[in-house]
């Protein structure tokens, strides 16, 4: 560069060095590498290597945290009937209120608070067991309950049997 005053070609450094282009280009791209160290040298910072940095072989991820939830998730989402994965997509996609989803779907906001209550927490029993799912829950009820109200609730506080028949709409 400084007799020419500029960057020589390939073909004048092949020229000037008695080698062929393609030796010339190999050697380009070899310089473009970079010095690499040993896994194993040490990276204390009381006398280790001059220059090295600490390695980080592995980072952590937070997406796949996240990743991992939904992919265990996606069966138990699946095994919600349709009022249920529609209350959370209005809870959790629409971000709504539980009174803005009540108006919605023709329920309380209370029953709404009841059922989001009990799909969480029977979507958290699902993530916390280890045991593969089961088609239903053991005793044949629709919701894993003896009586079948949500979470083991009395019809009193569910407002009886025209409570449930109607959605929460009765009184």
């Amino acid at each position: 560069e400084q007799h020419l005053g500029r960057r020589p070609t390939r073909t004048e450094l092949a020229h000037h060095l008695h080698l062929t282009e393609e030796e010339i280009a190999e050697g380009q791209l070899a310089a473009h590498g970079y010095a690499t160290r040993s896994l194993d040298t040490p990276t204390s910072d009381d006398g280790g290597a001059s220059g090295a940095k600490p390695r980080h072989l592995a980072t952590t991820e937070p997406a796949y945290e996240l990743i991992e939830s939904l992919t265990a998730l996606r069966p138990l989402l699946d095994r919600l009937d349709e009022r249920d994965r529609h209350i959370l997509e209005l809870r959790f996609g629409e971000e709504l209120t539980q009174a803005e989803i009540g108006r919605r779907i023709g329920l309380s906001q209370m029953h709404v608070s009841r059922l989001l209550t009990r799909i969480l927490g029977d979507l958290r029993e699902g993530l916390n067991d280890d045991s593969p799912p089961a088609d239903g829950p053991p005793d044949g009820t629709a919701d894993g309950t003896a009586d079948g109200l949500p979470g083991g609730a009395t019809e009193e506080a569910t407002g009886g049997p025209a409570d449930r028949a109607t959605g929460g709409t009765a009184g």
